[in-house]
């Protein structure tokens, strides 16, 4: 149950060390010139081959997909989380 009280079904995936998880809302990726699937192909190109600390790319991604649109008119969340090896499993 999350802080809603709104439940979702729970996914397991084994990620491998070097991978990026990114979350992101709608606010990023959609806008009026420009539709959902559209924003996700440009957010998908951004992070293609990135190498940069996750910190560097939310900056990346804010400034490319936001920075020059104009006035925000929605919410805009990005989080970008790297796995790391560790030497036991979580």
């Amino acid at each position: 149950m999350n802080l809603l009280g709104l439940s979702s079904p729970a996914a397991d995936m084994e990620l491998q060390p070097g991978t990026s998880l990114v979350l992101f809302s709608d606010g990023l990726i959609e806008r009026r010139d420009r539709d959902i699937e559209s924003g996700v192909d440009f957010l998908r190109s951004s992070l293609h081959n990135a190498q940069a600390s996750p910190d560097r790319l939310c900056d990346l991604i804010l400034r490319t997909m936001v920075g020059s649109a104009g006035p925000v008119t929605d919410d805009v969340t990005v989080l970008i989380a790297r796995i790391r090896a560790t030497s036991e499993p979580r």
